[in-house]
């Protein structure tokens, strides 16, 4: 019962994977998990853990969304920096009585 929940788990992180690299070594990391966990749960849940790692590594490196990340928290910022200063300055100046 163990095996088939860290199996399916092990297929779920394997999903999480950018498709191209999915395609290129899913079915290779998936024969290598079958034929090194069986009875053996310690290694298992490391193998799901370096699954995690790899598939964050891919998105993150390989297809280079930090790129976006960054570029998305250096609008954010600057966004914050002008509302900032016009928040500082007065919108609307003094409002009539």
């Amino acid at each position: 019962m163990l095996d088939k929940m860290l199996r399916a788990a092990y297929r779920a992180l394997l999903v999480a994977h950018p498709p191209s690299f999915r395609d290129e070594f899913g079915d290779e990391m998936l024969l290598i998990f079958e034929e090194t966990t069986p009875d053996r749960p310690a290694l298992a849940i490391a193998l799901l853990a370096d699954c995690l790692v790899s598939a964050l590594r891919q998105w993150f490196i390989g297809y280079q969304a930090w790129k976006l990340a960054f570029a998305m928290g250096y609008w954010f910022a600057f966004l914050m920096l002008i509302l900032g200063l016009l928040t500082r300055r007065g919108l609307a100046g003094p409002l009539p009585h």
